[in-house]
């Protein structure tokens, strides 16, 4: 099914220079390192999905430190308990209320006031502190919400650039950012195969990739057609 399209598009993307087949060396090793990094993350999407769920399992160290938590528990547990029993078993003494006289009860209150102070000069410090801990948090939220507005700025403009790029450009690329694992490899001979048939004619280097293939994929990036979902 074909479908229109607003953005530029290239028709026909101009091959690499190292997938001649008599390439320059050094673009010859670019074109190899574009395959590779293709083939590289496609292994790295295999890994991941064939990886079991959680891991390999908990390690020897972290059992061991499990196991030994789990004792040092146990044994405070048990302590406590026999420090209760022993309380329990010891009898209460009942003391007998003193009759104060008249310059300790002004000795009380005179220790209840200066308590009372302290409590309020702690109050008063850690309200303080509260009020510079609102200040530090309202400077690291005005930080944050400019980092968010300077990366919201920087998406936008990476978004724009993105519509004005041509369709139908860096086609495998894109595919393997897409589906890794299932995007076609990069037509690209190797060395050796350069080797094998320098001198000879076009004729004798084995064809790589498929142009069906890459027609294919060509009008999918430019919108031309609807690619089927796997």
């Amino acid at each position: 099914r074909l479908r229109a399209t607003s953005r530029p598009a290239v028709a026909v993307e101009v091959a690499h220079p190292g997938q001649s087949y008599r390439p320059d060396r050094e673009f010859h090793q670019e074109a190899i390192g574009e395959a590779l990094s293709i083939e590289i993350r496609r292994n790295e999407a295999i890994e991941e999905r064939e990886r079991p769920v959680g891991g390999e399992g908990l390690s020897d160290f972290t059992k061991r430190f499990m196991i030994h938590s789990s004792d040092e528990e146990e044994e405070e547990e048990e302590e406590m308990n026999d420090e209760e029993k022993n309380t329990a078993n010891q009898p209460k003494l009942l003391k007998q209320k003193e009759k104060l006289t008249k310059s300790k009860r002004n000795k009380q209150k005179r220790h209840k006031a200066l308590l009372t102070q302290l409590q309020h000069q702690k109050r008063l410090k850690s309200f303080h502190h509260q009020l510079a801990e609102v200040r530090k948090h309202a400077k690291d939220v005005q930080r944050a919400e400019l980092l968010r507005l300077r990366r919201q700025t920087e998406l936008s403009r990476l978004r724009d650039e993105k519509k004005q790029e041509p369709l139908g450009k860096n086609i495998w690329n894109q595919l393997a950012e897409k589906d890794p694992i299932r995007a076609p490899a990069l037509p690209v001979a190797l060395t050796e195969e350069l080797e094998e048939h320098r001198g000879g004619t076009l004729r004798t280097v084995a064809p790589k990739g498929s142009l069906v293939t890459d027609r294919l994929e060509s009008m999918a990036a430019r919108n031309l057609i609807w690619k089927k979902k796997a």
